[in-house]
């Protein structure tokens, strides 16, 4: 499929995005467009809790809509995976049934070789003596696992020379009582994996590792993210700039050409570019239509600074399975044997499908890492004879909000833009729009930092 225009300019800024971040942020990187915006203090609280706006964020699934573009869906990563947990069974293949079989028939019948070898050497066993021994398997076998513990102590037994041939099938038959004990025990641990990383993922909790976001509330756990301090340091940092300059130049067929990055991307309907203002004195109404009538070019420079990356992992379940609740084990078993004739760990029924689920570009996906700024500033610059009378349109601190087809986006959030200063100079006139001086004191909890993208992570 062609790439648009849209495309083009999502891979042209991503380009100048990743070149100023360089290594610091791994390949893959798109542009997202979130006006809510991300709540970049981690924690908040006396006690600490962990900020619930940015988990609800990190946790989120999304979608890739062009090579250059994600979106976030709204739906909840950890649910998702619970969900698909509950559709996984441990199978087993029809070439393991066959041979387990095999296997507890050979069982079967060393056990009679061992119980005609013991009895040989020490006598018949009575229904009598089992009962007297009381044994937890009331059998000759038992009877006979009772009596080896107790004589001849040790691993493998201490069996003495003249018990030599009892001695060999009875250490056979514990060698192939260990191998389908083995073969038993593997599926009980699959199914505890994921019965365990279901329990973790739905009930997050203290004793689990989950954080704690409220009194009585809890998420699962993602790690990676740095402190409050070390992010705040960073969307501070004004050196950590990087400016995208949009050139529009409008023709007579009702397009405009773009230009990013010195390079031409395409043309887009002259009425892709939206400027729309609050009432104001000089102004009959608030939606500017008539840009094109006044400008023949339209210069958008738009400056995100403050760039911070933010990655965060999900916490694969540990060992012992009492904490995490990731598992990028089972994500790779049910890949890689689901709908195959061999065992272990498979999804099963028609709820979900693995090639639906798991790959690039298909649904089982999350922003790993988070690129955000300070609520960029942009500038626009008109050129053309009709300015001065577009000049009297604007004054300062007007709320404003601007859209670029689905290239940018300032304003559409509820923290509106507003008009910071107009200049015009020579047939050019120039505006400055940027977030308004905040008024009053915004929660820790809710203070949100501009998305700029993120690397997006197809698991497993």
């Amino acid at each position: 499929m062609a790439q648009t225009t849209s495309d083009k300019a999502a891979i042209a800024i991503s380009r100048q995005i990743t070149a100023f971040l360089g290594p610091s942020i791994e390949p893959g990187f798109a542009i997202i467009r979130y006006p809510p915006g991300y709540n970049f203090n981690v924690q908040y609280h006396m006690p600490l809790y962990y900020n619930p706006h940015t988990f609800a964020l990190v946790d989120q699934l999304c979608t890739m809509t062009g090579p250059g573009t994600a979106s976030l869906t709204g739906q909840s990563f950890s649910a998702t995976f619970a969900a698909i947990l509950g559709a996984v069974g441990y199978v087993t293949s029809k070439t393991d049934d066959a041979a387990n079989t095999r296997a507890i028939k050979a069982f079967n019948t060393q056990e009679k070789i061992v119980i005609r070898q013991f009895e040989s050497a020490f006598g018949r066993i009575s229904r009598k003596m089992i009962a007297a021994s009381d044994v937890r398997r009331q059998t000759k076998a038992g009877y006979i696992d009772d009596y080896v513990a107790k004589n001849f102590p040790g691993t493998p037994p201490a069996f003495p020379g003249s018990l030599a041939a009892f001695g060999s099938v009875y250490i056979k038959l514990l060698s192939m009582g260990q191998q389908l004990e083995k073969s038993a025990r593997q599926g009980m641990d699959a199914d505890q994996l994921v019965a365990e990383a279901t329990a973790n993922t739905v009930h997050p909790s203290a004793l689990n590792g989950g954080l704690q976001t409220a009194d009585d509330a809890w998420s699962v756990a993602y790690t990676g993210l740095p402190d409050n301090n070390t992010i705040y340091a960073s969307l501070t940092d004004k050196n950590r700039k990087v400016s995208v300059l949009v050139e529009m130049q409008s023709d007579s067929a009702g397009t405009v050409s773009l230009r990013l990055d010195d390079q031409d991307i395409g043309s887009i309907p002259n009425t892709d570019l939206k400027l729309t203002l609050a009432p104001a004195a000089r102004t009959r109404g608030t939606m500017i239509d008539d840009l094109w009538s006044a400008a023949q070019k339209i210069e958008m420079e738009i400056v995100y600074w403050g760039i911070t990356v933010l990655r965060a992992d999900p916490v694969e379940i540990a060992p012992d399975l009492k904490t995490g609740w990731y598992s990028r084990q089972i994500l790779s078993e049910i890949v890689a044997k689901t709908g195959r004739d061999v065992t272990g760990l498979q999804l099963q029924g028609s709820a979900f499908s693995v090639d639906d689920l798991f790959g690039k570009g298909q649904s089982f996906a999350r922003v790993r890492t988070f690129v955000i700024s300070q609520e960029p500033t942009v500038t626009m610059r008109f050129h053309g004879t009709g300015t001065d009378a577009l000049a009297t349109r604007f004054s300062a601190n007007q709320a404003a909000k601007l859209e670029l087809g689905e290239i940018a986006s300032f304003g559409t959030s509820s923290a509106d833009y507003n008009v910071l200063d107009v200049q015009t100079d020579a047939n050019v006139v120039t505006v400055t729009f940027g977030p308004p001086v905040p008024v009053g004191t915004v929660p820790q909890v809710d203070q949100t930092a501009h998305v700029i993208g993120g690397v997006v992570s197809f698991p497993p």
